[in-house]
């Protein structure tokens, strides 16, 4: 989310006011003036030259004028030769001499100047990346309330991009610089008040924001809207206008979009359902880098929902899926070695998904893992293994509870223990799992325990 200062000081910068009637005279005399080297002449030629006003359009004889005016110091000068390079306008684009006059004029305080120094050091652009330097540079131009350098500076704060990073000092920027209509900067603050983040959490300022971006064209703030509707968050429920909201931002080419419009019409979620163009749109976000995508269309292939069945195409599907992070990807792919669908069976690989995936919380992972240890494992400890995974499932999972009851029965991984035994039995049991409800009774009913 960085934005470049792209505009011209143009013709709001004359150093002369000048009536219509007396506009070609003016020029006249501005000629001679530039030809006499008088700086902010031969600055105002270059305007002229530049806008086509008075004078034929030219580009080329802007850069020679504004050439002339920035080597005897004029700061406006300097900017608009460097703009001139760094676009190519009237030049060869050349982002080394853009730094060089974007500097030249910093040094005299311009604030544009400034902004765009900053900026070429956050984009390495004519000069070594240098993150510290680029905020050193969006401060002093923030201070004079270049809009755009707020924005920044708000971003590196919320990045931690440069300088430490800091919530209340990055909303407290991009809310100074929400002084005009930026569909960014309105999405940015969006973001801050949907989540909280350097301001109290506020979901109806948040979707009011979304709102203000996403009319300006923001298409991840229409997308972000589709989900409030979808959710009823800040405001009430409504799946036409979600799946509205989704469409805009998908025909804009939201990748987030694309991947939920696919999800409603997979689940028939306020327009009619079909698995068909679900699996289409599934493969649309999937090509954009959606992860998500990739899995569901992933599942589309391993179940033949809207799409012919394939359990190999499924199985490369949650494997590019899985090692891009997904988690639901990592423990399918694991499911798919340890069956062999789609793939050759292989424990080995099975575990290694499944590990990864537990590891970021699988409930489902951790329980598979928990029964691979107890039953199939041949690793020393195995029992202890399977204690330890039946105890991180065991704070969601009933079936986890019971086995972990179990293990204090048999003495696998722990000590037999009669207490902690029925500890577990009873907590599956409230939540209907029958055979803890029958090891209770057993247990109870055991002399030697």
């Amino acid at each position: 989310m960085k934005k470049q200062y792209n505009l011209f000081l143009i013709m709001a910068m004359l150093f002369f006011v000048m009536s219509v009637n007396s506009f070609g005279q003016n020029i006249e005399q501005t000629i001679l003036n530039a030809k006499d080297g008088l700086p902010k002449s031969q600055y105002n030629l270059g305007l002229y030259y530049f806008n086509g006003q008075g004078v034929e359009q030219n580009y080329e004889k802007a850069v020679y004028w504004w050439t002339k005016s920035a080597n005897q110091g004029l700061a406006y000068a300097q900017y608009n030769l460097a703009m001139c390079y760094q676009q190519g306008k009237g030049v060869e684009k050349d982002d080394n001499k853009a730094f060089f006059w974007f500097n030249k004029a910093a040094s005299q305080g311009d604030g544009d100047s400034e902004y765009n120094l900053g900026y070429c050091y956050f984009e390495g652009k004519g000069t070594q990346q240098d993150m510290v330097k680029a905020v050193e540079y969006y401060k002093k131009a923030a201070q004079k309330n270049i809009v755009e350098a707020e924005y920044n500076l708000g971003l590196a704060y919320f990045n931690g991009q440069g300088v430490e990073k800091d919530n209340e000092k990055a909303f407290y920027w991009l809310k100074k610089s929400d002084v005009q209509s930026n569909k960014d900067v309105s999405y940015a603050l969006a973001k801050c008040y949907d989540n909280g983040y350097g301001t109290q959490k506020d979901v109806v300022k948040a979707v009011s924001y979304y709102e203000k971006a996403s009319n300006l064209g923001n298409a991840k703030a229409a997308s972000m809207l589709g989900d409030c509707y979808l959710k009823g968050r800040g405001v009430s429920k409504d799946y036409k206008k979600a799946i509205s909201y989704y469409n805009k931002a998908a025909e804009q080419g939201d990748e987030d979009a694309i991947y939920n419009l696919a999800k409603c019409l997979s689940n028939g979620d306020g327009v009619k359902q079909d698995k068909k163009k679900a699996a289409e749109l599934y493969s649309k976000a999937a090509e954009k880098g959606n992860v998500k995508a990739e899995y569901n269309l992933g599942l589309c292939y391993y179940n033949g929902d809207g799409v012919k069945k394939d359990q190999k195409k499924a199985v490369s599907l949650f494997e590019k899926s899985a090692q891009n992070g997904d988690e639901d990807a990592q423990y399918n792919l694991g499911l798919c070695y340890f069956e062999g669908n789609g793939v050759e069976q292989n424990f080995e690989k099975a575990v290694y998904w499944w590990t990864k995936a537990a590891d970021k919380g699988s409930n489902r992972a951790q329980l598979n893992l928990g029964y691979y240890y107890s039953e199939k494992s041949t690793d020393v400890n195995h029992y202890a293994k399977a204690v330890e995974y039946f105890t991180k499932a065991a704070n969601q999972n009933a079936e986890a509870q019971y086995n972990l009851g179990l293990c204090y029965v048999y003495g696998h991984g722990v000590e037999k223990s009669k207490e902690k035994a029925l500890f577990w039995f009873n907590k599956a049991s409230t939540q209907g799992n029958e055979k803890a409800r029958k090891a209770i009774n057993t247990v109870n009913n055991m002399k030697n325990f």
